[in-house]
């Protein structure tokens, strides 16, 4: 019993440590959040005119900018893509162009040799 009722009171107390941990957390969150949203709020009201014609003008600004640059971009990443994929197929078909030679190279010295070695052992026994 007295080794049950430690370990029930450890498992109490870590459970309440975390817990606690974890409303303090957050409850700084909480308050961190709600100070920023209140400044952010203050400040809006305070210069909310000037806030509202600077936001519209960058704002149509900036989607025109962001238009443009989408546009832009866009179409260069696919012409990117492209060529990337053309010039990666391009080293495929090369490096398999290369092993095919490659192959095909040493079949025929190894066809040569044999052929010579055989040659050479038919002579020299024709010879003898």
């Amino acid at each position: 019993m007295f080794c049950e009722i430690i370990f029930y009171e450890i498992i109490f107390f870590e459970v309440i440590f975390f817990e606690v941990i974890f409303y303090e957390i957050m409850f700084y969150e909480i308050i961190f959040y709600e100070v920023i949203f209140y400044e952010v709020i203050f400040y809006e009201i305070i210069f909310n005119e000037v806030i509202f014609y600077e936001v519209i003008f960058c704002e149509t600004i900036l989607y025109e900018v962001i238009f443009y640059e989408v546009i832009f971009y866009e179409i260069i990443f696919c012409e990117i893509i492209f060529y990337e994929i053309i010039f990666c197929e391009i080293i495929f078909y090369e490096i398999i162009f290369f092993e095919v030679i490659f192959f095909e190279v040493m079949f025929y010295e190894i066809m040569f040799y044999e052929v010579i070695f055989y040659e050479i052992i038919f002579y020299e026994i024709m010879f003898y």
